[in-house]
Parts: structure tokens; C-alpha cells; sequence
């Protein structure tokens, strides 16, 4: 009887550590939610620097409007913003660190149309020596 008692307790142990290994700290939002068209990977063109990069959009910690953009400016930092209907703005003056440097991202605003799937953003920062107008397109 001892030993089935065992038995039961570590299956309860079990699936409690597996139910909570399940859980995301970072739920998807639901197909209304506005921000869920910004989710995702997109391949960036930045037509004034001349460059093309991935950026990672996902939900933010802040509010339910809220997501975070890592690698923003190919900088392997995490911009946030916030997201209206097809509108996303960035936060102003938020300091952006990779591991060695800092830019400073200014603002910057952008909208999404659904019949490209893409978002198209303009935005300043300044990385210590310059500040940057930049014009940029997101595609899927």
C-alpha cells in the first residue's frame, strides 16, 4: 500500500513539473487582438543605410497594446512599442544597449497594411556620433 501511495505522489509531482513547464510566461494574443498582426519575423529594408536585416516582433510585458522588436536598426537590442489598430509607435528616447554600445532611439512611427503584409516605419535614433532619419520596410 506504502509503495502505491509513492507511486501516486511522484505521478502528481510529475504532471504538476510538466503542467507548469507548459505554461508561457508570454501568451500569444488572440486573433483580435491588434498586435497580432506584427508578430513574428520580418526581413527589414532600411533605404537610407542601405541595409537588410531579420527583426523579431513579439508581445510586450507592459500593456496588452504592447511589443518588443529585438534586433531593431540591426542593432541587437529590444525596442518597445506600442501598437492602435495598424499604427505602431515607438517609445521615445529609450536607450538601447547591445553588450558595447548605446544608441538612443528618438521616435519613430509606422503602419501596417494587410494587402502587402508588410509594415512601413520611419524613425530617428542617434548612435553616439550621428542621428539617423531612417526609412524602413518590413516584409514577411
Amino acid at each position: 500500500m506504502k509503495a502505491c501511495l509513492h507511486k501516486i505522489n511522484y505521478l502528481l509531482v510529475g504532471l504538476i513539473l510538466l503542467y507548469s513547464s507548459c505554461n508561457k510566461t508570454n501568451p500569444e494574443p488572440s486573433p483580435t487582438d491588434s498586435r497580432a498582426k506584427f508578430l513574428g519575423t520580418w526581413t527589414v529594408t532600411e533605404t537610407k543605410k542601405k541595409q537588410t536585416y531579420q527583426v523579431d516582433i513579439s508581445t510586450g510585458s507592459g500593456s496588452s497594446s504592447q511589443i518588443a522588436i529585438s534586433n531593431f536598426a540591426n542593432y541587437l537590442a529590444i525596442a518597445t512599442a506600442s501598437v492602435s489598430g495598424n499604427t505602431i509607435t515607438l517609445n521615445s528616447n529609450q536607450q538601447l544597449f547591445n553588450g558595447s554600445s548605446y544608441i538612443t532611439l528618438i521616435s519613430g512611427v509606422g503602419s501596417y497594411s494587410s494587402s502587402t503584409n508588410t509594415i512601413v516605419m520611419s524613425y530617428i535614433y542617434n548612435d553616439q556620433a550621428n542621428q539617423y532619419t531612417i526609412n524602413a520596410i518590413f516584409s514577411k
